[in-house]
């Protein structure tokens, strides 16, 4: 029995041509049943530094576009001013654990496959009765040789991967969140692009974490491992990435990393698979 109501939660700001390739995406998905999709759109002018960071033609399409998706389910949040990356992503988790029991949280540049939400669904099931494990992503890059994708679309590994699309039992945010509230009162009242690293380290410090990411991502993985748990992902990518211009990342970085290279990502034997193989 899949798991059948689950909360999708698409993490929005300045890029409408990539919401609008995941939205796509999403419309094609081969098991929308249940599914209620959330706009969680960030704004134009920072609250604490007042710097435009978007052009504000830019939020009006964005929204549009998710308007205008044929999606079933769907419900709009809009921030009146530009909050950054980590209070936008840490709103969007904290009201999306609280009214569904199962969730996925999805950043605007990637394309899925289309049976990514119904495998989505056959995970959730299975790391139900697992609780060393937080959440999970179908992957945006191979772990493994292309000629060998086949023979591994079922496996998973261990791992710490871009958070593009991750999904979770709302339960384990609750058991990691304590931990997050940490790093958040860092990040809370000022523009997360002047985020105080010197202070996020020391905090890793002091919970024995090792990486030194200091952005909302890291803060989650250290949350999550403090919290006695681990993430895995797919060893066979069932969805790209679209963002090599960001936030965090460049073009030549997307490219040095192979982001830019892991087609095919969709394959005839998910539409059957009903179970993976967890490390």
């Amino acid at each position: 029995m899949l798991t059948d109501e689950i909360g999708i939660g698409v993490i929005s700001f300045n890029r409408p041509d990539c919401l609008r390739k995941l939205l796509r995406s999403l419309e094609e998905q081969t098991c929308l049943d249940g599914a209620e999709f959330h706009l969680w759109q960030d704004g134009a002018v920072n609250a604490f530094s007042k710097v435009v960071w978007a052009d504000p033609v830019d939020i009006v399409h964005s929204i549009s576009a998710f308007q205008a998706a044929k999606l079933p389910s769907k419900y709009s949040h809009i921030q009146k001013e530009n909050v950054g990356t980590g209070i936008h992503q840490f709103t969007a988790m904290e009201y999306m654990t609280r009214r569904y029991e199962c969730v996925a949280i999805l950043e605007a540049d990637i394309i899925l496959s289309p049976h990514w939400l119904r495998l989505v669904r056959v995970l959730l099931d299975q790391v139900k009765e697992r609780e060393d494990i937080f959440s999970f992503s179908l992957g945006f890059r191979k772990l493994c040789p292309k000629d060998e994708a086949e023979q591994n679309l079922d496996k998973l590994v261990y791992g710490t991967p871009h958070w593009w699309g991750e999904a979770l039992v709302s339960e384990r945010w609750s058991r990691a969140r304590p931990h997050f509230l940490d790093y958040y009162e860092l990040i809370r009242h000022c523009d997360y692009r002047h985020r105080p690293h010197a202070a996020i380290t020391e905090l890793y410090r002091r919970k024995e974490w090792t990486q030194d990411a200091t952005s909302q991502d890291g803060g989650k993985d250290m949350a999550a491992w403090a919290a006695g748990m681990r993430r895995v992902v797919t060893v066979v990518n069932r969805g790209i990435s679209t963002g090599a211009q960001g936030v965090h990342f460049r073009p030549q970085q997307f490219q040095q990393m192979g982001f830019d290279q892991q087609e095919p990502y969709s394959y005839d034997k998910d539409a059957t698979l009903d179970r993976f193989v967890l490390p």
